[in-house]
């Protein structure tokens, strides 16, 4: 299952372009996402089977906790009455979707080929736009803090394991993706702690300022 550099995925039947769409949570037959073929039209369920890897297991555990990132951003994000914390949380639910579906492809090139894959990374968050007079209190404030808190260890927990992973890892494409998703973990976490800090001290969201 090989990926082409826009980060999509190609046809296992025409080697066209492909795209994975995810689903929110696997099914009891492990099923993460089908992929569409751009070119050909054609449907490839991808489902993530237990095997006896030791590596395979662990990449497991990423999708599994990047699937649940994803889906708790975007649900933050959902639940948030500021403009600012929408925007900061759909982001953030945006960036660990694409962690998930690198997850599962990492998967998929080492089971099928014994291949690492390389990562150069999503990119840097950045508000889309300024968003003006969204600062002060909102009555979903204890409800963002409480998200913001959650958040933050969950990015610990995340930069953790993917630290580990790295430590573990010999292979030097594993070993720089790993140490990669470390470095955007902690950027996040740092993000949300000084978000965090400014909306329980100040009563404002600083995020697109």
């Amino acid at each position: 299952m090989a990926e082409i550099p826009e980060g999509r995925f190609t046809c296992p039947s025409c080697g066209g372009k492909a795209e994975l769409f995810v689903d929110d949570a696997p099914t009891s037959d492990g099923k993460v996402g089908t992929l569409i073929c751009q070119d050909c039209g054609a449907k490839t369920e991808i489902t993530l089977k237990d095997a006896r890897d030791e590596r395979l297991e662990a990449v497991k555990i990423a999708v599994d906790a990047e699937r649940d990132a994803f889906l708790f951003y975007r649900k933050a994000a959902e639940k948030s009455t500021n403009p600012r914390g929408k925007d900061m949380f759909q982001q953030l639910s945006e960036f660990e979707i694409e962690h998930y579906k690198k997850m599962i492809h990492l998967y998929l090139s080492l089971k099928d080929e014994n291949k690492w894959i390389p990562y150069t990374g999503v990119g840097e968050l950045m508000a889309r736009n300024r968003i003006e007079g969204a600062k002060g209190r909102y009555e979903t404030r204890d409800d963002d803090i409480r998200a913001l808190k959650t958040a933050i260890a969950k990015e610990e927990e995340a930069a953790s394991f993917y630290r580990k992973m790295a430590e573990k890892t010999e292979d030097p494409l594993g070993k720089e993706m790993f140490k990669k998703l470390v470095d955007e973990e902690e950027t996040h976490r740092r993000l949300l702690n000084d978000q965090f800090y400014a909306l329980q001290n100040q009563g404002e969201w600083v995020w697109g300022d």
